[in-house]
């Protein structure tokens, strides 16, 4: 984000919602960049919904499990690393480049981050496609539901 403010993109805001072990450190940045607003651990999905709406996309830079499916669901293109075999789960898996997220190599992540994050920045268009088809995604994999799905495996 520092870079895409150097670049001139000044009106970009990264919105950092979880906690983990560089909490501490990165709510000392926060504290010091107009541009972060470092929300922590929410578990609120009304909360989670109301900052999505900010948002152009969701960004899991480390390796990611559920957060695809549930960027999705917001309507938040999902941008992670291409090292699919190193996530958390198969959600990665779902995204297809360009068309409902994005994945960005991982052998030279500050730079191609950027560059994705140029895209859907400088393509608003195309933002929105991927933004309806991320969420068209979240409804394939969740329609029906998986208890419907066991009813019909049972009930066979």
């Amino acid at each position: 984000i520092r870079c895409l403010h150097n670049l001139g993109y000044t009106t970009i805001t990264l919105h950092i919602v979880g906690d983990g072990p560089n909490a501490e450190y990165i709510r000392q940045i926060a504290a010091d960049a107009s541009w972060i607003d470092f929300h922590g651990e929410i578990y609120s999905p009304e909360q989670i919904s109301k900052i999505s709406r900010e948002c152009m996309v969701g960004c899991y830079p480390g390796n990611a499990g559920l957060s695809i499916v549930h960027m999705m669901s917001l309507s938040l293109p999902p941008i992670t690393h291409d090292e699919l075999d190193t996530h958390e789960g198969p959600e990665p898996g779902y995204i297809s480049t360009g068309i409902n997220g994005m994945l960005f190599d991982n052998n030279n992540p500050e730079e191609d981050l950027l560059k994705a994050l140029q895209t859907v920045i400088e393509q608003p268009e195309r933002l929105k496609i991927m933004q309806a088809n991320a969420y068209a995604t979240y409804e394939r994999l969740t329609n029906p539901s998986l208890a419907m799905r066991f009813i019909n495996i049972v009930g066979e």
